[in-house]
């Protein structure tokens, strides 16, 4: 079905084709009415639009007073043939779409058994309203769509643990989460990678420790560095810091248990033990805790750390494991062992 409108505003006699997806072709909007503008008071504001009192502004969710401007369109038309008939045949168009998309809701709830909850006000088509119907529809999907952007930006996301006065400990996902560190009062972030880009420039103040997470690194020679970060930013009552890596385990624990060790005067088992029941991810890999035994040994001038020798021996990352036949690395597991061997090795016998 092509509207009347569309078929006098193109060239000739030639009707528009359908479009790719089925619906009927739209009216040219405002073709042939100089008037429009002026009927419709401004024209209709879509979600995206910005509002009239400050260039900039942030986009408005919803689109403002569109459905009394869509009334008052339809009542001055009146007095306009040009812009009666454009809205007669627009009329025809969100009729017939209103028809499909309540037959194809119909089907989707029937496959899914919700026939009886399944309600379809905007789409019935006795209203004589088809055009408002619509357009209140498309405001009501654009604002779900708008907070489920916001869902998705939230399941992105975690809340950093406060593991010290005013200064927190978390992976990417608390760095990522600007609006809940500005409700904690975060102000200064400690990046504890090298690879983690710093999520919000111009909203915190960052410093960055360039460190990998493997036990062969020196984390040690950033514990002073670190220390002047934290100690400059918490210096102020007004700032908090959150330190931060990719999973919130290893390096930035590392930083945070020597920083306490020496703020606190706590020694090494005391500060993880504190640290793990706030951040129950606090584990720093063997190599890291070797450090921190380190210092925790020149600190307080012990010959002995106050964690034992035996937990620390073999804590990291999971090893991979080898074939005991020709040496050849499976993968973490021993399934991953047996599998190899039985493609690998299909004479051994296990």
């Amino acid at each position: 079905m092509v509207p009347k409108t569309l078929a006098r505003a193109s060239s000739g006699d030639v009707e528009q084709p359908h479009s790719p997806t089925g619906l009927a072709a739209r009216p040219e909007n405002n073709a042939g009415l100089g008037d429009v503008d002026k009927l419709v008071g401004g024209g209709i504001e879509t979600p995206n639009a910005k509002s009239s009192s400050s260039a900039d502004a942030a986009p408005a969710p919803l689109a403002r007073q569109g459905t009394m401007k869509l009334r008052k369109a339809q009542k001055e038309a009146k007095g306009s043939e040009a812009m009666g008939e454009w809205l007669v045949d627009w009329e025809d168009v969100m009729r017939d779409d209103k028809a499909q998309l309540k037959v194809r809701c119909g089907e989707w709830a029937a496959r899914r058994g919700l026939n009886a909850d399944m309600h379809t006000g905007f789409l019935d088509c006795s209203t004589g309203r088809d055009i408002v119907d619509c357009y209140e529809l498309w405001v009501r999907l654009s604002h779900l769509i708008h907070r489920g952007a916001g869902i998705v930006q939230a399941s992105e996301t975690r809340c950093a643990s406060e593991v010290g006065d005013r200064l927190f400990l978390g992976g990417a996902l608390a760095a990522n989460a600007a609006h809940t560190l500005k409700a904690l009062g975060v102000t200064h972030v400690l990046n504890c990678t090298d690879d983690l880009e710093d999520a919000h420039v111009g909203s915190f103040e960052y410093h960055r420790l360039p460190a990998k997470d493997v036990a062969e690194e020196n984390l040690s020679v950033h514990f002073e560095g670190a220390n002047a970060f934290i100690r400059g930013a918490l210096s102020d009552p007004a700032n908090s810091v959150l330190v931060h890596c990719f999973e919130g385990k290893s390096r930035s624990a590392t930083i945070v248990a020597q920083y306490l060790m020496e703020w606190t005067r706590a020694n090494l088992s005391d500060t993880l033990k504190g640290m793990k029941a706030a951040h129950p991810d606090t584990k720093p890999n063997e190599g890291f805790m070797r450090l921190l035994m380190a210092k925790e040994k020149a600190l307080f001038g012990l010959e002995e750390s106050s964690v034992s020798e035996k937990k620390v021996r073999g804590r990291g990352k999971p090893q991979m494991r080898s074939c005991p036949k020709c040496g050849a690395r499976c993968g973490l597991s021993a399934e991953s062992v047996k599998l190899h061997i039985k493609k690998a090795h299909p004479t051994m016998g296990m």
